[in-house]
């Protein structure tokens, strides 16, 4: 049994990172180790959400006041508990917490997560920052980047290297001439189809049809694409988005669906848990996700799980991973919202759900969590 610490930036959401966070560690305890998560800082509701829940989380800045931000960036500066934890092994989920690990006599693994917003075009950084945090980490790099690149070179040396897909696998090769194994985020088993989702649509003033898109709804998801296709739809049907959304995204959305002329077809619903998540992803037509070279994007992947096609970009990134043209959905020609909409009116009016349905949850089967458990923890204890 190994003493196991995982380090991210800080936990105040629950996105994708969040619970891949969440899963390994609950992996690493099913296979006997000592786990504890560690965050710059923690947010005493998320860290309540069911995926959390059973694990122990530290909170690794050592200053008892502060914000969010303020607190994050101080552990940065050496405000920190990490040289207490003493593990064998630290399991490092960003260019942060590498940089916090540094001084941790053990050894260390570094699970990527691709495109670090210091290699991104100054456009794209911009959008990025959504956030507080995320504005002060944009400001920084505008001076800092070129340091921190040769410093994110130069740690990610000799560390095992996670690559949550293909599409990353390449990237960490182009950036690091490093090689790398592959641990896909994992499907959970409870993403299956379900029949009985009449009360949840009724929750949400669902009546009928719809299409979904789900997820943390940011600007650099190109959510805002998916209104601008909803309005071409030359059908009746409701547009459902669930997630997380900022008030001042929330009215830019809003706004194009007034211009578009389906401003009360939109129904933004917020964030729903996972028991409503499989029953919307049971219920709609479609699942429609815009986001521009995603890394891997898991949601598409349990729509799918629970019989929902989808429709994403052909853009060589992660969703040509599983995305099979005619099986599962369809890939519009990158960043064309006139043939994404083709691609999305193909299915809903060829009934392609109901004819491909069993279809469509095989053909993600090898991303079910138990395949997934397996691989991660050999590439943890073998070190390969």
């Amino acid at each position: 049994m190994a003493k196991i610490i995982l380090l991210y930036d800080y936990l105040s959401e629950i996105g994708g990172v969040e619970r891949v966070v969440a899963t390994h560690a609950k992996w690493l305890k099913r296979a006997g180790h000592e786990v504890s998560l560690a965050f710059n800082y923690v947010d005493k509701e998320a860290s309540n959400y069911g995926f959390f829940r059973g694990l122990d989380i530290k909170e690794s800045c050592s200053l008892k006041f502060g914000s969010e931000s303020f607190k994050m960036y101080s552990a940065l500066f050496g405000f920190n508990k990490v040289k207490e934890y003493r593990p064998d092994l630290a399991i490092c989920y960003s260019f942060p917490s590498v940089f916090i690990s540094k001084n941790m006599k053990c050894k260390k693994y570094f699970y990527y997560l691709p495109m670090e917003f210091i290699y991104f075009p100054l456009k794209k950084r911009w959008e990025w920052a959504n956030d507080g945090k995320r504005k002060m980490a944009f400001f920084g790099s505008l001076f800092l980047a070129p340091i921190l690149k040769i410093m994110d070179k130069k740690w990610i040396k000799n560390k095992l290297v996670i690559a949550n897909s293909e599409f990353t696998r390449r990237e960490i090769k182009e950036r690091y001439n490093a090689d790398s194994v592959i641990s896909y985020p994992p499907l959970n088993s409870i993403f299956k189809p379900q029949a009985d989702y009449g009360r949840t649509l009724e929750k949400y003033g669902i009546k009928g049809k719809f299409i979904l898109t789900a997820g943390r709804i940011v600007p650099d998801k190109k959510t805002d694409w998916l209104i601008e296709v909803f309005s071409k739809l030359d059908r009746e049907i409701d547009f459902v988005i669930a997630g997380e959304i900022g008030e001042n995204y929330k009215k830019r959305l809003e706004e194009l669906a007034k211009q578009g002329g389906v401003l009360e077809r939109l129904k933004l619903i917020g964030i729903v848990n996972q028991e409503e998540l499989v029953k919307l992803y049971s219920a709609s037509e479609i699942f429609v996700f815009a986001s521009p070279k995603e890394a891997f994007g898991l949601v598409p992947i349990e729509a799918m799980a629970c019989g929902c096609p989808v429709v994403a970009w052909n853009d060589n990134a992660g969703p040509n991973e599983y995305v099979i043209p005619g099986l599962n959905g369809y890939l519009a020609k990158p960043y064309d919202l006139n043939d994404f909409k083709g691609k999305a009116e193909e299915l809903i009016k060829s009934n392609f759900k109901k004819k491909n349905k069993r279809k469509i949850v095989n053909s993600v089967k090898k991303f079910r969590e138990e395949k997934q458990y397996k691989l991660f923890v050999e590439s943890i204890e073998n070190g390969n």
